[in-house]
């Protein structure tokens, strides 16, 4: 793999939540309990002190490293850290996009121009952080990531791509309500839940219902359009509200 298309993948999961031993799946009280059998960590990490991610897509920092390598090649931090045959103090980092961050126990990715993505932990979740602001103190090179390409900032990275508009057929004229179904409704719900806006228990189902109206009614409430403008809160995905979601328009 390039390194330029590992970063962008890594790029894809920022937003995901943070529970130790996830690996991208849905956090629920019941992921939670099955996690929790395991015995890495106790019943009430996983139940109460990582309830806030119940309804999100999580990762911990190394399992953010095997979603981007394509979910290949699983270790842990430190394990990653073993198997860079090139690495180096983290003063002497050079401005290589792909690298890995490493301090004791936990790791990211760097993005370069002193960025890094990382799995941070249960209160902030996948965020991009500054190299200089945080403890890390190793750099290397995986042994699974080609790091000849050049080396370009990485590409605008887009949650989705959305080539018609979204809506809830609601009840009208004494005729039952309908909804729309695809894969793109599935995106633009993983996505809301991502960010806090729940689309009901069923989460991202591909089917565009009253709860998943009522998610981006409450998404566009609260924020704005790419100039800067209120949204028009009408529960419908347009171009406007595809974008403000970090989403592509190909409408």
């Amino acid at each position: 793999m390039k390194n330029t298309e590992f970063v962008n993948n890594a790029l894809k999961y920022k937003g995901y939540g943070y529970v130790y031993g996830a690996k991208g799946q849905m956090y629920s009280k019941a992921e939670a309990e099955r996690m929790a059998e395991s015995g890495s960590k106790s019943d009430y990490y996983y139940l109460t002190t990582c309830k806030k991610w119940f309804g999100h897509y999580v990762t911990d920092c190394s399992g953010l490293v095997y979603l981007a390598l394509g979910k290949k090649n699983m270790r842990r931090a430190d394990g990653y850290m073993d198997s860079c045959k090139e690495k180096g103090d983290i003063k002497s980092i050079p401005n290589i996009v792909g690298l890995i961050v490493w301090k004791k126990g936990h790791i990211g990715i760097y993005l370069g121009d002193g960025k890094v993505e990382e799995s941070k932990g249960v209160a902030d979740g996948v965020v991009i952080t500054n190299l200089k602001d945080r403890p890390w103190t190793k750099w290397g090179k995986l042994p699974d990531i080609d790091y000849s390409q050049p080396q370009p900032a990485p590409k605008p990275t887009y949650s989705f791509v959305l080539k018609r508009t979204l809506y809830w057929n609601t009840k009208r004229y004494g005729k039952k309500a309908t909804n729309m179904k695809g894969d793109d409704i599935r995106l633009v719900q993983t996505r809301l839940i991502n960010l806090g806006y729940s689309c009901g228990k069923d989460g991202a189902d591909g089917s565009y219902g009253e709860n998943t109206y009522n998610a981006v009614r409450n998404f566009q409430k609260k924020n704005k359009d790419k100039n800067g403008k209120a949204l028009t809160v009408d529960g419908i995905v347009g171009q406007k509200t595809c974008e403000a979601l970090n989403g592509k328009w190909e409408g």
